[in-house]
This record gives C-alpha cells, structure tokens and sequence, in this order.
C-alpha cells in the first residue's frame, strides 16, 4: 500500500508541476504584445569618418499633394526610338515612309497619300517644279494649285495652253486626296487627269524631269 501512496503522491506532484508552467507560458503570451513597453533604447548607429552616406529614399524634395513618378523606358539602347525619346534626333524620324496610289473613284482619277495635307503640300511644290509643269498661282488655305498643261501645246505656254486645278482634300481615313478640276470647276477628261497625275506622281517620287539646252529646245520647237 505505500508503495501505491508514493506512487499517487509522486504523479500529483507531476501534474500540478506541469499545470503551473503551462500557465506561466500562458501569461507569457497574453503579455508578448507589451512587451515593447520594456524594452531599452539601442545606442545610435555612428558612422565612421571617411565612409559615404548614401541615402535608401531619393532626397528630392515632393511638394505635398504631388507624387514622385517615375517613367521607366523599355527601349533598345542604340534603337531608333530611344534617340528620340532622349531627344538626339527629331520626333518625325519615326514618321512611317508615305505610299501613293493612284486611284480611280466614281469616274474621277485621284493620287491617294498616307501622309498629312500639310506635308503633301510642300511635296507638291517640289513635285511641280522638278517635272517643270509650270504653276500659275497658288491658294494654301484652299489647297489648289493653278497648273498649265503645256503637253497640247508642243511644252510651250501659249494662250491655248488648258489651265487645270490641282485640289487637296483630307478623306476620312486621314490621308490626302490630290484630284483634278478643269479651271471652271468641272471634272476634266479622265484621260488627261490620268495623264498629269501621273507626271506628278513621277515628281512625288522624286523623279526629276531635266531640262532640255535651249539650242535643243529651239530646234524642236522648229519642227
């Protein structure tokens, strides 16, 4: 029997031992969230003489309200796009190359540009001068060109000579039309628009007509 008395003594002792440590590590962590309330200062960091201070957050200054936004670039390096976004080379340089098509539409020929109406103009001038069609007058704001046909008339402006309207229009696509008027206001023969637009297409693309020596142009002009 007292054997069995120890025995029951020893694992009361055990158990009320085990009660009281869980407790205590029951109280431990109900107070681990104050524990902050306790702790000490940590001495200040102190830089050694001679070592740089670089800062983790950039330095600049942000008005309040505002933002600090940063543009992250993902460009090639040595791309084309790059040099204008840094500014070395001018934004039309992206500009995609202009196509031209001549077109037929209700009857009437047109030249058809991917290009802006501003643009086509100044090409235009160019155009006229390197196929030498001579240009009587000019009107930006509308965007006609007074043009002479000097085929009918052996390349000579004479009174006979047919004065045409070379117009601009932007379509709805945001290209630009360049058609044909007879100097009254009418759609002239198609053949004949056919026939200049495509001389002034030649000077779109940049195929300059040269002048024949005037020795020449005077022993034709015989014939």
């Amino acid at each position: 029997m007292k054997i069995v008395y120890l025995i029951f003594y020893f694992m009361s002792g055990v158990t009320l031992l085990a009660c009281s440590t869980v407790n205590r590590h029951v109280e431990e962590m109900k107070n681990r969230p104050n524990t902050y309330l306790h702790s000490q200062l940590a001495p200040p960091l102190v830089v050694p003489s001679g070592m740089e201070h670089v800062p983790l957050l950039s330095d600049d200054i942000v008005p309040p309200g505002e933002c600090v936004s940063e543009k992250m670039i993902l460009l090639p390096p040595q791309s084309l796009a790059m040099k204008v976004e840094q500014g070395v080379i001018s934004k039309k340089a992206l500009k995609p190359l202009s196509s031209i098509n001549l077109e037929e539409r209700e009857g009437q020929w047109a030249l058809i540009l991917t290009d802006d109406r501003e643009r086509v103009w100044d090409r235009l001038d160019k155009a006229f001068k390197d196929r030498l069609i001579p240009v009587l007058q000019k009107d930006k704001d509308r965007g006609i060109y007074y043009i002479v046909d000097i085929e009918p008339t052996k390349n000579k402006i004479t009174l006979a000579s047919p004065i045409y309207q070379v117009h601009l229009r932007v379509t709805q696509e945001q290209n630009t039309e360049v058609y044909l008027m007879n100097n009254q206001g009418h759609i002239p023969n198609k053949y004949v628009a056919h026939r200049l637009l495509l001389e002034i297409n030649r000077g779109l693309q940049g195929d300059k007509l040269r002048e024949l020596p005037k020795i020449l142009k005077n022993f034709m002009s015989e014939k």
